[in-house]
Protein backbone atom coordinates (compact mmCIF):
# COMPACT_ATOMS: atom_id res chain seq x y z
CA UNK A 1 0.00 0.00 0.00
CA UNK A 2 2.59 2.39 1.16
CA UNK A 3 4.91 1.26 -2.32
CA UNK A 4 1.69 2.30 -4.53
CA UNK A 5 1.73 5.41 -2.72
CA UNK A 6 5.29 6.68 -2.82
CA UNK A 7 4.58 5.38 -7.10
CA UNK A 8 1.64 7.72 -7.19
CA UNK A 9 3.32 10.47 -5.41
CA UNK A 10 6.45 9.81 -8.26
CA UNK A 11 4.27 10.34 -10.86
CA UNK A 12 2.00 13.30 -9.92
CA UNK A 13 6.09 14.95 -9.43
CA UNK A 14 7.22 14.19 -12.82
CA UNK A 15 3.73 14.69 -15.05
CA UNK A 16 3.94 18.47 -13.32
CA UNK A 17 7.82 18.83 -14.11
CA UNK A 18 6.64 17.59 -17.60
CA UNK A 19 4.40 20.04 -17.62
CA UNK A 20 6.19 22.75 -16.31
CA UNK A 21 8.93 21.99 -19.22
CA UNK A 22 6.29 21.90 -22.20
CA UNK A 23 4.97 25.48 -20.63
CA UNK A 24 8.64 26.57 -20.84
CA UNK A 25 8.96 25.41 -24.40
CA UNK A 26 5.82 27.60 -25.20
CA UNK A 27 6.98 30.20 -24.02
CA UNK A 28 10.04 30.19 -25.95
CA UNK A 29 8.27 29.59 -28.95
CA UNK A 30 6.05 32.05 -28.69
CA UNK A 31 8.68 34.80 -27.96
CA UNK A 32 11.01 33.41 -31.12
CA UNK A 33 7.76 33.57 -33.55
CA UNK A 34 6.66 36.81 -31.71
CA UNK A 35 10.37 38.00 -32.48
CA UNK A 36 10.91 36.78 -36.42
CA UNK A 37 7.35 38.47 -36.80
CA UNK A 38 8.34 42.26 -35.62
CA UNK A 39 11.38 41.95 -37.47
CA UNK A 40 9.96 40.84 -40.39
CA UNK A 41 7.34 44.31 -39.90
CA UNK A 42 10.23 45.93 -39.59
CA UNK A 43 12.04 44.91 -42.27
CA UNK A 44 14.82 43.66 -40.30
CA UNK A 45 17.48 41.08 -41.85
CA UNK A 46 18.68 38.31 -39.32
CA UNK A 47 21.81 37.98 -41.54
CA UNK A 48 22.32 41.36 -41.58
CA UNK A 49 21.93 41.84 -37.86
CA UNK A 50 24.55 38.86 -36.85
CA UNK A 51 27.03 40.46 -39.15
CA UNK A 52 26.65 43.77 -36.44
CA UNK A 53 28.15 41.54 -34.03
CA UNK A 54 31.02 39.79 -36.33
CA UNK A 55 34.42 41.29 -36.26
CA UNK A 56 36.94 41.18 -39.34
CA UNK A 57 38.15 37.56 -37.88
CA UNK A 58 34.81 36.21 -38.11
CA UNK A 59 34.28 36.12 -34.10
CA UNK A 60 31.63 37.13 -32.39
CA UNK A 61 31.80 40.66 -30.32
CA UNK A 62 29.45 42.67 -28.11
CA UNK A 63 30.23 46.39 -30.60
CA UNK A 64 27.09 46.46 -32.68
CA UNK A 65 27.86 49.99 -33.97
CA UNK A 66 30.22 51.24 -36.69
CA UNK A 67 33.63 52.43 -35.95
CA UNK A 68 33.57 56.04 -37.76
CA UNK A 69 36.77 57.14 -36.80
CA UNK A 70 38.26 54.30 -39.22
CA UNK A 71 36.90 55.44 -42.51
CA UNK A 72 37.29 57.14 -45.20
CA UNK A 73 39.34 53.68 -46.22
CA UNK A 74 41.36 54.86 -49.04
CA UNK A 75 41.91 52.10 -51.61
CA UNK A 76 44.88 51.98 -54.59
CA UNK A 77 42.73 53.18 -57.11
CA UNK A 78 39.74 55.92 -57.86
CA UNK A 79 38.75 53.39 -60.13
CA UNK A 80 36.33 51.37 -58.78
CA UNK A 81 34.38 48.48 -60.71
CA UNK A 82 32.38 47.38 -58.62
CA UNK A 83 31.43 47.05 -54.84
CA UNK A 84 28.90 45.06 -53.43
CA UNK A 85 28.01 43.11 -50.14
CA UNK A 86 29.19 39.70 -50.49
CA UNK A 87 28.66 37.60 -47.37
CA UNK A 88 27.88 40.50 -45.39
CA UNK A 89 31.79 41.88 -46.14
CA UNK A 90 32.09 44.44 -48.63
CA UNK A 91 33.91 43.06 -51.55
CA UNK A 92 35.59 46.00 -53.87
CA UNK A 93 36.96 45.66 -57.38
CA UNK A 94 39.38 48.18 -58.60
CA UNK A 95 41.17 48.26 -62.00
CA UNK A 96 44.10 46.78 -60.11
CA UNK A 97 42.91 44.73 -57.28
CA UNK A 98 40.16 42.71 -54.98
CA UNK A 99 39.65 43.89 -51.42
CA UNK A 100 37.43 42.50 -48.88
CA UNK A 101 36.84 44.61 -45.58
CA UNK A 102 34.56 44.10 -42.24
CA UNK A 103 32.06 47.04 -42.75
CA UNK A 104 32.12 47.48 -39.64
CA UNK A 105 35.29 48.60 -38.37
CA UNK A 106 36.78 48.84 -42.16
CA UNK A 107 39.33 46.11 -41.70
CA UNK A 108 40.81 44.15 -44.30
CA UNK A 109 40.04 40.66 -44.06
CA UNK A 110 41.48 39.61 -47.72
CA UNK A 111 42.37 40.96 -51.12
CA UNK A 112 45.29 40.88 -53.68
CA UNK A 113 46.33 42.38 -56.46
CA UNK A 114 44.72 40.49 -59.69
CA UNK A 115 46.61 42.03 -62.76
CA UNK A 116 43.62 41.58 -65.26
CA UNK A 117 43.34 43.90 -68.04
CA UNK A 118 39.29 43.71 -68.45
CA UNK A 119 38.23 42.09 -64.60
CA UNK A 120 35.02 40.79 -64.45
CA UNK A 121 33.50 39.35 -61.28
CA UNK A 122 30.72 37.37 -60.25
CA UNK A 123 29.36 36.26 -56.96
CA UNK A 124 27.38 34.11 -55.12
CA UNK A 125 26.89 32.78 -51.60
CA UNK A 126 30.28 32.93 -49.98
CA UNK A 127 32.47 32.41 -53.38
CA UNK A 128 33.23 35.25 -55.97
CA UNK A 129 34.84 34.22 -59.51
CA UNK A 130 36.91 36.67 -61.29
CA UNK A 131 37.71 36.82 -64.91
CA UNK A 132 40.15 38.66 -67.41
CA UNK A 133 37.42 39.12 -70.13
CA UNK A 134 39.67 38.62 -73.11
CA UNK A 135 42.23 36.91 -71.69
CA UNK A 136 42.95 33.87 -70.53
CA UNK A 137 42.70 34.15 -66.81
CA UNK A 138 39.76 32.94 -64.54
CA UNK A 139 39.86 32.39 -60.59
CA UNK A 140 37.69 31.60 -57.66
CA UNK A 141 38.10 33.10 -53.85
CA UNK A 142 36.25 33.17 -50.94
CA UNK A 143 36.05 36.21 -48.73
CA UNK A 144 39.13 35.18 -47.08
CA UNK A 145 40.90 32.77 -49.57
CA UNK A 146 41.91 31.52 -52.89
CA UNK A 147 40.82 28.23 -54.21
CA UNK A 148 42.46 28.36 -57.55
CA UNK A 149 43.66 30.12 -60.42
CA UNK A 150 43.78 28.82 -63.80
CA UNK A 151 45.31 30.10 -67.26
CA UNK A 152 42.79 29.02 -69.97
CA UNK A 153 43.85 27.07 -73.78
CA UNK A 154 41.50 30.05 -75.09
CA UNK A 155 40.22 33.60 -74.33
CA UNK A 156 37.39 33.98 -71.93
CA UNK A 157 34.32 35.36 -72.81
CA UNK A 158 32.25 35.43 -69.53
CA UNK A 159 31.61 32.88 -66.26
CA UNK A 160 29.30 32.51 -63.31
CA UNK A 161 29.39 31.06 -59.97
CA UNK A 162 26.86 28.89 -58.11
CA UNK A 163 26.74 29.33 -54.35
CA UNK A 164 28.49 25.85 -54.14
CA UNK A 165 31.51 27.27 -56.38
CA UNK A 166 30.43 25.35 -59.28
CA UNK A 167 31.74 27.85 -61.81
CA UNK A 168 30.29 28.10 -65.63
CA UNK A 169 32.20 29.48 -68.16
CA UNK A 170 32.78 30.30 -72.14
CA UNK A 171 35.61 30.80 -73.74
CA UNK A 172 36.45 31.03 -77.43
CA UNK A 173 37.18 27.85 -79.16
CA UNK A 174 38.93 27.46 -82.71
CA UNK A 175 37.22 24.37 -83.71
CA UNK A 176 33.31 25.99 -82.55
CA UNK A 177 32.29 29.65 -82.39
CA UNK A 178 31.88 29.20 -78.17
CA UNK A 179 32.57 26.70 -75.74
CA UNK A 180 30.80 26.42 -72.69
CA UNK A 181 32.67 25.03 -69.68
CA UNK A 182 31.80 23.53 -66.20
CA UNK A 183 33.86 23.31 -63.41
CA UNK A 184 33.35 22.27 -60.06
CA UNK A 185 35.26 24.29 -56.82
CA UNK A 186 38.16 21.62 -57.17
CA UNK A 187 38.15 22.24 -60.70
CA UNK A 188 36.73 19.36 -61.81
CA UNK A 189 35.30 19.32 -65.20
CA UNK A 190 31.53 18.51 -65.12
CA UNK A 191 30.50 20.10 -68.86
CA UNK A 192 32.29 20.41 -71.82
CA UNK A 193 29.69 21.97 -74.93
CA UNK A 194 30.71 23.03 -77.99
CA UNK A 195 28.44 25.80 -79.45
CA UNK A 196 28.01 26.43 -83.11
CA UNK A 197 24.92 28.94 -83.17
CA UNK A 198 26.47 31.80 -82.01
CA UNK A 199 28.91 33.70 -79.37
CA UNK A 200 28.23 33.19 -75.98
CA UNK A 201 28.09 36.88 -74.21
CA UNK A 202 26.75 35.53 -70.99
CA UNK A 203 26.40 32.91 -68.56
CA UNK A 204 24.22 31.81 -65.24
CA UNK A 205 24.07 28.95 -62.80
CA UNK A 206 21.51 27.83 -60.25
CA UNK A 207 22.92 27.65 -56.84
CA UNK A 208 22.60 23.89 -56.88
CA UNK A 209 25.51 23.98 -60.06
CA UNK A 210 23.22 21.60 -62.11
CA UNK A 211 21.41 24.04 -64.22
CA UNK A 212 22.71 26.48 -66.62
CA UNK A 213 22.29 29.55 -69.16
CA UNK A 214 23.57 31.74 -71.78
CA UNK A 215 23.22 33.91 -74.48
CA UNK A 216 24.26 33.17 -77.68
CA UNK A 217 23.86 36.36 -80.04
CA UNK A 218 24.23 36.31 -84.10
CA UNK A 219 22.32 37.77 -86.73
CA UNK A 220 19.53 37.34 -88.73
CA UNK A 221 18.41 39.40 -91.89
CA UNK A 222 20.55 42.22 -90.84
CA UNK A 223 18.99 42.26 -86.92
CA UNK A 224 20.82 41.45 -84.02
CA UNK A 225 19.39 37.69 -82.75
CA UNK A 226 19.76 36.98 -79.16
CA UNK A 227 19.19 33.73 -77.82
CA UNK A 228 18.89 32.37 -74.16
CA UNK A 229 19.63 28.36 -74.34
CA UNK A 230 18.90 26.18 -70.73
CA UNK A 231 20.67 23.70 -70.09
CA UNK A 232 21.26 20.69 -67.41
CA UNK A 233 24.87 19.33 -66.23
CA UNK A 234 25.11 16.13 -67.33
CA UNK A 235 22.43 16.20 -70.45
CA UNK A 236 24.27 15.76 -73.84
CA UNK A 237 22.56 19.01 -75.30
CA UNK A 238 20.31 22.00 -74.35
CA UNK A 239 17.19 21.80 -73.13
CA UNK A 240 15.00 24.62 -74.60
CA UNK A 241 15.93 28.05 -76.58
CA UNK A 242 14.14 31.07 -76.68
CA UNK A 243 14.49 34.00 -79.46
CA UNK A 244 14.82 37.52 -78.78
CA UNK A 245 14.96 39.49 -82.01
CA UNK A 246 16.33 43.33 -81.91
CA UNK A 247 16.88 42.88 -77.75
CA UNK A 248 20.46 42.83 -76.41
CA UNK A 249 20.05 40.40 -73.05
CA UNK A 250 22.12 42.53 -70.30
CA UNK A 251 22.00 39.87 -68.10
CA UNK A 252 21.11 36.33 -66.83
CA UNK A 253 20.06 35.36 -62.72
CA UNK A 254 18.85 32.53 -61.56
CA UNK A 255 16.51 32.52 -58.37
CA UNK A 256 15.92 28.89 -57.61
CA UNK A 257 14.72 27.43 -60.55
CA UNK A 258 13.06 30.56 -62.06
CA UNK A 259 15.95 32.33 -64.60
CA UNK A 260 15.56 36.00 -65.11
CA UNK A 261 16.38 37.33 -68.53
CA UNK A 262 17.24 40.82 -68.45
CA UNK A 263 17.33 42.97 -71.73
CA UNK A 264 17.37 45.97 -72.68
CA UNK A 265 14.08 46.64 -73.92
CA UNK A 266 12.51 43.85 -71.72
CA UNK A 267 12.28 41.44 -69.37
CA UNK A 268 11.12 37.93 -68.79
CA UNK A 269 11.08 34.71 -66.39
CA UNK A 270 11.86 31.29 -67.54
CA UNK A 271 10.32 28.36 -65.20
CA UNK A 272 11.65 25.18 -65.08
CA UNK A 273 14.15 26.08 -67.99
CA UNK A 274 11.64 25.52 -70.50
CA UNK A 275 8.41 27.86 -70.07
CA UNK A 276 8.83 31.69 -70.61
CA UNK A 277 6.80 34.66 -68.83
CA UNK A 278 7.49 37.89 -70.42
CA UNK A 279 7.49 40.04 -67.51
CA UNK A 280 7.54 43.69 -70.19
CA UNK A 281 7.53 42.77 -73.71
CA UNK A 282 10.10 43.36 -76.11
CA UNK A 283 10.12 47.30 -76.74
CA UNK A 284 7.91 48.38 -73.90
CA UNK A 285 10.61 49.75 -71.55
CA UNK A 286 14.17 51.18 -72.06
CA UNK A 287 16.45 49.13 -68.86
CA UNK A 288 18.37 51.33 -67.07
CA UNK A 289 20.02 49.52 -63.99
CA UNK A 290 19.39 46.81 -62.11
CA UNK A 291 20.53 44.51 -59.37
CA UNK A 292 19.47 41.57 -57.20
CA UNK A 293 18.24 40.64 -53.31
CA UNK A 294 19.96 38.12 -50.78
CA UNK A 295 17.03 35.98 -52.08
CA UNK A 296 18.32 36.78 -55.80
CA UNK A 297 15.04 38.25 -57.04
CA UNK A 298 15.12 41.21 -59.49
CA UNK A 299 15.34 45.09 -58.39
CA UNK A 300 14.95 47.08 -61.66
CA UNK A 301 14.80 50.68 -62.92
CA UNK A 302 13.17 51.41 -66.10
CA UNK A 303 12.17 53.82 -68.46
CA UNK A 304 9.11 54.39 -71.01
CA UNK A 305 12.52 55.52 -73.49
CA UNK A 306 16.02 56.38 -73.98
CA UNK A 307 16.82 59.39 -71.90
CA UNK A 308 13.25 59.79 -70.04
CA UNK A 309 12.95 61.95 -67.13
CA UNK A 310 10.53 59.77 -65.12
CA UNK A 311 11.24 56.18 -64.53
CA UNK A 312 10.10 53.23 -61.99
CA UNK A 313 12.12 51.34 -59.94
CA UNK A 314 10.42 47.83 -59.07
CA UNK A 315 10.70 44.52 -57.41
CA UNK A 316 9.89 41.75 -59.25
CA UNK A 317 9.48 38.39 -57.62
CA UNK A 318 11.06 35.06 -59.21
CA UNK A 319 7.31 34.14 -60.74
CA UNK A 320 7.65 37.55 -62.87
CA UNK A 321 5.05 39.06 -60.57
CA UNK A 322 5.76 42.99 -60.05
CA UNK A 323 5.62 43.30 -56.04
CA UNK A 324 6.82 46.94 -55.68
CA UNK A 325 6.53 50.18 -57.86
CA UNK A 326 8.66 52.96 -57.43
CA UNK A 327 7.85 55.96 -59.51
CA UNK A 328 10.95 58.74 -60.10
CA UNK A 329 11.15 61.56 -61.81
CA UNK A 330 15.00 61.75 -61.85
CA UNK A 331 17.91 59.61 -63.18
CA UNK A 332 19.34 56.65 -61.24
CA UNK A 333 22.99 56.72 -61.18
CA UNK A 334 23.37 53.36 -58.93
CA UNK A 335 21.22 51.12 -57.53
CA UNK A 336 21.32 48.42 -54.70
CA UNK A 337 19.48 46.05 -52.17
CA UNK A 338 20.43 45.35 -48.90
CA UNK A 339 18.07 43.50 -46.57
CA UNK A 340 14.70 44.89 -46.98
CA UNK A 341 15.31 47.86 -48.73
CA UNK A 342 16.30 49.29 -51.71
CA UNK A 343 19.01 52.30 -52.36
CA UNK A 344 18.81 54.69 -55.26
CA UNK A 345 21.52 56.61 -55.66
CA UNK A 346 21.59 59.89 -57.23
CA UNK A 347 23.80 62.96 -58.13
CA UNK A 348 23.61 64.54 -54.66
CA UNK A 349 21.51 62.20 -52.45
CA UNK A 350 20.52 58.28 -51.72
CA UNK A 351 17.35 57.48 -51.08
CA UNK A 352 16.33 54.59 -49.36
CA UNK A 353 13.09 52.70 -50.17
CA UNK A 354 11.32 49.91 -48.79
CA UNK A 355 11.26 46.43 -50.94
CA UNK A 356 8.23 45.42 -50.20
CA UNK A 357 6.10 48.72 -49.32
CA UNK A 358 8.03 51.19 -52.07
CA UNK A 359 7.94 53.74 -49.27
CA UNK A 360 10.54 55.86 -48.97
CA UNK A 361 12.42 55.52 -45.17
CA UNK A 362 15.61 57.93 -45.70
CA UNK A 363 17.59 60.59 -47.80
CA UNK A 364 21.40 60.26 -47.36
CA UNK A 365 23.27 63.78 -48.57
CA UNK A 366 26.37 62.19 -50.56
CA UNK A 367 29.50 64.31 -52.69
CA UNK A 368 28.95 65.08 -56.43
CA UNK A 369 30.53 62.52 -57.83
CA UNK A 370 29.81 59.22 -55.71
CA UNK A 371 29.48 56.57 -57.97
CA UNK A 372 28.38 53.67 -55.92
CA UNK A 373 26.21 53.30 -52.67
CA UNK A 374 25.67 49.99 -50.47
CA UNK A 375 23.45 50.39 -47.20
CA UNK A 376 24.42 48.06 -44.21
CA UNK A 377 21.93 48.71 -41.19
CA UNK A 378 20.89 52.41 -40.48
CA UNK A 379 24.89 52.98 -42.21
CA UNK A 380 25.37 54.27 -46.05
CA UNK A 381 28.71 52.80 -47.63
CA UNK A 382 29.46 55.03 -50.61
CA UNK A 383 32.65 54.80 -53.02
CA UNK A 384 33.91 58.95 -54.34
CA UNK A 385 37.36 59.51 -56.03
CA UNK A 386 39.78 57.28 -53.99
CA UNK A 387 38.29 56.76 -50.93
CA UNK A 388 35.21 54.43 -49.40
CA UNK A 389 33.25 56.23 -46.86
CA UNK A 390 30.55 55.92 -44.35
CA UNK A 391 27.31 58.24 -43.14
CA UNK A 392 25.01 57.92 -40.30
Amino acid sequence: MASNERQNARREREEKKNKRNRTVIWIILIIIVAALAIMKVLEIDFDELKNRFTDSNGNFTISATTDVDSYPYTLDSSKVLDMSLNNDKLNILTDSSLTVINPTDAEKIYGFDHGYAEPIISRAGNYFCMIDQGGTRIRLDTNNDTKYESKLDNIVLTAAVAKNGNVVYATQNPDAKSQLVVVSASLERMLTYSENGGYITDVAIDASGKKIAYVMVNSKNAELVSTVVTFTVGDKGPDTEFEYIGTNILDLHYSSSKLYVVGDNCLSVISGQSKRKDVYKQSGICVNKYCYTRNNELVLDYSKYQGASANTIVYVNSSGKVKTEIPLKKQVVNLSVSSNKIVALFDNSAEVYSLTKGEKKRTFRVDEGTKQAVLIGNNLYVHHGQVVDVKE
